[in-house]
């Protein structure tokens, strides 16, 4: 460089060697730190250990999952061999009454038995009458009770003297006849009650009258009788039978002699529960304290014992809570129990996962509880306030959802996946689809947009939802998130100019019986049978009569009021169009029973034929068309009555309007087969195609109220769809609770649906694949690749019941898609930058 005030006017700048060589040393290690990020994330996972899980837990592992079935009031799958299969391979226990599973034992040999350690129950008068000396009293010789389900003077269950050998004796016999008669497991203790849970009748703590002694009981008296009866029920069932005590941990003073024997006369102790006890009220707060229940805990697990988290939540958090603290604190042979998705058709394959064996123990991460597994981390936020915590990398959620970032609620927790991108091929003997699969059919090409086919149209129903459309909060979420909503005029007029793309509700034919006004001023326009009685809409009828009479859509008149409502209405606010119910080209007319009566025609005075009802009703819907040209029309149709599209009318009838809606969509439970008869999947699928073929699209409105239904319907909606159609669903459709499945976006499709396997049908995406499962049969999966389903969980075999689906991404496009362009646009900014440096080197 020009030293200063040199005369030198021209100056030739070149960069030093030095620096030359220091600048590019530094980009080539950026690049390779780049790189090793790459592969750092690709061996964090491993597809075989972070599948499905179809077989019981390996022991001590303490990142998998030993999830426990309660089966009371659940009949209707432990009455039905169908789900026994399902049984032994996701419940690693369930909990069951004798004599009722005495039969069903040999179908499931892992059931845990109940019965109570001290209960005499109330209904047992034999046993009352035999023994009065077993049950215990107060010192005026009344008996005394456990403390539960009190009323008026008396409870359910007699207190029992567990210090008579007479009463231990036939308790551990009844058991052991219990064991016999089936295929168990182990039992389950009841009331193991350190404290004082005696009661008069009215719930009143009662010490009682010590039979021994004759003074009252002493609490040490109490606690040494329950120890040494537990320690011989112990002796007596062997240890090939597992005991679960169900006590109270917060009673239990853990350096107590005889609180150790009891928990050591167990396998497992039951925190009965679990993490949701309303009771457990922060991080370090004494007895009640996440702290306290967790020291408890490895206290428990230091004796050799282990933990049932028996959790009664039915939420999601508070079943994601419970499983994040049954990892947090598990030693690998803890059990749990929730009951949010737990069934055997709606079971959320969260409770699959494996995070693989733990790197250590858990420690305080950014004021909330964590540990670290080989395949993931768990986070506890304890209750209190809800926290935002900042994660080292990029995990998947329960959800599915990659993130950097997570807020957890007071009294919350998180299974955080690590995202990796895996592609390992099946060995099974079921078919897999082959580089060039068949196609089911070859449906008339439609106009296809390859871009949007990928994409949720979602379809807001805004019935009964005041507390969001009534709230101007809300209507952003509305517009973003809501292709349409479903709505309803008056109610909507005020609404429409925050979301103009409403889809207003308007019957072809329903004159309305309680609007008698209107309906003694145009009883011409009622139908009416041969006696001149008027007629139906055959629904919701009761006691003679229905809601709606059935309008004589042939007349004149009738048509244009119709017509002209509908024009107020939309004078009336900004709409996006209108949907047409009770499109019937069948018959629905009936009298007030609800009985199907064919009405009389008043233009000819006959009875009228369906050619003619059929063809009043195609011209009034082109009357409908040609008056709303600007304005989007859906008819709610009935399928397979419109299935005959050589039938000219029903094909002007599908052309009259721009949505065909399919009620129920493809979770109606008429749809009972896979094949091509009049209700199979393939004839279902063949209408739809034949709708896209006319130009037209389809508004699945579906009733699905579950994840499993949810989801089965947004496969449908993939599986045939154009990037046109749109659909409901009932189930976490709502702003504070939008399942995140609906804003999936799988690519471009790369063909139509084929038949992957028998009974099996599958669509491929640029960004995944959908599934769907016959109705009548259910199907064994085995992918050539891992993928990652709807709830985040990565799969690549397992079993679809019938008549279900499943959506599934590529593991890669589960990265986020900021990171992904982030990492790549350093690479190329590495690369570019050291081009140059090279050049100008190099000059």
């Amino acid at each position: 460089n020009t030293p200063p005030h040199s005369t030198t006017t021209t100056t030739t700048l070149l960069p030093h060697p030095f620096v030359i060589i220091m600048a590019s040393c530094y980009y080539i290690l950026t690049l390779l730190s780049v790189v090793a990020t790459f592969v750092q994330a690709a061996k964090q996972c491993d597809a075989t250990t972070l599948a499905m899980s179809t077989t019981p837990p390996k022991a001590g592992l303490e990142g998998e999952q030993r999830y426990k079935y309660p089966t009371a009031s659940n009949g209707q799958y432990t009455d039905s061999n169908q789900y026994f299969s399902f049984f032994n391979q996701h419940y690693y226990r369930m909990f069951v009454y004798t004599t009722y599973w005495d039969e069903r034992s040999n179908n499931y040999p892992y059931g845990i038995v109940y019965k109570d350690s001290y209960a005499i129950y109330t209904y047992d008068t034999d046993t009352q009458n035999k023994h009065p000396d077993w049950i215990l009293k107060d010192d005026n010789g009344n008996r005394l009770y456990i403390q539960w389900e009190c009323n008026n003077g008396e409870c359910t269950q007699y207190a029992a003297d567990i210090g008579n050998q007479a009463y231990r004796d036939d308790w551990i016999s009844d058991i052991k006849a219990t064991l016999q008669r089936g295929e168990y497991k182990g039992i389950w203790v009841d009331d193991v009650n350190f404290a004082w849970r005696i009661s008069d009748g009215y719930g009143n703590i009662v010490i009682p009258i010590d039979p021994r002694t004759g003074a009252k009981m002493t609490l040490t008296a109490w606690q040494t009788y329950f120890v040494e009866f537990l320690e011989q029920i112990k002796a007596a069932v062997g240890s090939n039978y597992e005991i679960v005590h169900n006590a109270i941990w917060y009673a239990a003073d853990t350096s107590s002699a005889l609180v150790q024997r009891q928990i050591k006369a167990a396998t497992h102790y039951c925190l009965e529960r679990g993490i949701n006890d309303e009771g457990i009220t922060g991080l370090n707060t004494g007895q009640f304290g996440i702290d306290s229940l967790l020291s408890f805990v490895d206290t428990v697990h230091s004796l050799g014992t282990s933990v049932e988290w028996l959790s009664y939540t039915d939420t999601q958090a508070g079943a994601e809570y419970q499983v994040a603290v049954y990892m947090l604190a598990g030693n690998g042979y803890d059990t749990y129990m929730v009951r949010y998705d737990y069934q055997p058709t709606n079971w959320w394959s969260l409770y699959n996962v494996n995070l693989g064996a733990a790197k250590g123990t858990r420690y305080i991460f950014q004021n909330g509880l964590r540990r670290d597994f080989e395949h993931g981390i768990v986070i506890v936020n304890p209750p209190g306030s809800t926290r935002t915590y900042s994660l080292s990398g990029s995990f998947v959620n329960s959800v599915g959802k990659t993130i950097t970032t997570i807020t957890i609620q007071g009294g919350g927790g998180a299974v955080l996946r690590y995202p990796c991108a895996v592609s390992s091929v099946s060995s099974s003997s079921e078919e897999v689809p082959t580089k060039a699969p068949t196609p089911v059919i070859t449906p008339t090409k439609s106009a296809i947009n390859k871009e949007e086919v990928g994409k949720v149209r979602f379809k807001f129903p805004t019935s009964g939802e005041a507390q969001y459309t009534d709230n101007d909060q809300y209507y952003t979420f509305f517009n973003q998130h809501y292709y349409r909503m479903f709505v309803y005029s008056p109610y909507w007029d005020d609404h429409s100019s925050k979301y103009a793309n409403g889809i207003v509700y308007k019957d072809s034919y329903a004159i309305y019986s309680e609007d008698s006004s209107y309906v003694n001023s145009h009883d011409d326009w009622i139908l009416k049978d041969s006696n001149g009685n008027n007629l139906y809409i055959p629904w919701g009828c009761s006691a003679g009569t229905c809601p709606q009479y059935a309008a004589d859509i042939g007349n004149p008149s009738y048509r244009n009021n119709w017509i002209s409502e509908l024009k107020a209405t939309f004078a009336s606010g900004t709409y996006k169009g209108v949907w047409v119910d009770d499109v019937n080209l069948i018959w629905r007319v009936s009298d007030g029973l609800g009985d199907e009566v064919l009405p009389i025609d008043p233009r000819s005075g006959k009875t009228m034929t369906l050619q003619a009802w059929q063809t009043y009703f195609v011209e009034f819907l082109e009357q409908i068309r040609a008056a709303f040209p600007g304005y989007e029309i859906a008819h709610n149709a009935i399928w397979y009555a419109d299935a005959d599209l050589t039938n000219p009318l029903v094909k002007r009838q599908i052309l009259a309007a721009d949505y065909y809606t399919m009620e129920r969509g493809i979770v109606d439970p008429g749809l009972t087969s896979f094949g091509s008869g009049e209700f199979g999947l393939d004839s279902f699928f063949n209408f739809v195609d034949q709708v896209h073929a006319m130009g037209k699209s389809i508004d699945w409105a579906s009733y699905a109220g579950n994840a499993a239904d949810a989801e089965y319907m947004v496969a449908g909606y993939f599986m045939v769809g154009t990037g046109a159609d749109y659909f409901t669903t009932l189930y976490r459709q709502t702003p504070d609770d939008f399942w995140s499945l609906y804003e999936t976006n799988l690519g471009s499709p790369l063909g139509d649906r084929f038949l992957a396997q028998t009974y099996l049908l599958q669509r491929d995406f640029e960004n995944g694949i959908v599934l769907i499962a016959s109705p009548e049969k259910s199907v064994n999966v085995s992918l050539p690749q891992a993928y990652i389903a709807s709830d985040g969980s990565i799969v690549q075999s397992f079993t679809m019941q019938g008549g279900t689906g499943v959506v599934l991404m590529n593991p890669y496009n589960a990265l986020a898609k900021d990171d992904m362009i982030s990492a790549s646009s350093s690479v190329l900014s590495c690369a570019f930058s050291f081009v140059i440096l090279f050049l100008v080197s190099f000059l």
